[in-house]
């Protein structure tokens, strides 16, 4: 494997855990505020979580919690890396 494709795949795999990570976070800050949560439905209603917590943060604060962004940019990367990996497969190969 092209070292190039070993580094993007290492970046999509530490974005994605990010990704993992903040929506853990996001899950338990809406938990904090009462908001009704299904762990187990967590990957089918994530969105809808992630909407929820920007909509909370937003009315306390005047601004996107700190999550938001993260949780948006880790999943951007991981895309970005995972494309540019096929990429580079397609195009050396």
């Amino acid at each position: 494997m092209d070292g190039r494709v070993a580094l993007a795949l290492w970046i999509m795999l530490l974005s994605a855990a990010w990704g993992v990570v903040t929506s853990l976070r996001i899950y338990g800050f809406l938990e904090q505020r009462g908001q009704a949560v299904n762990f187990i439905l967590l990957r089918l209603r994530l969105f809808e979580y992630v909407r929820q917590y920007r909509r909370i943060t937003l009315a306390e604060s005047g601004s996107a919690g700190p999550l938001y962004p993260q949780f948006v940019a880790s999943w951007l990367i991981t895309l970005a890396s995972a494309a540019s990996a096929g990429l580079i497969l397609v195009l050396t190969s």
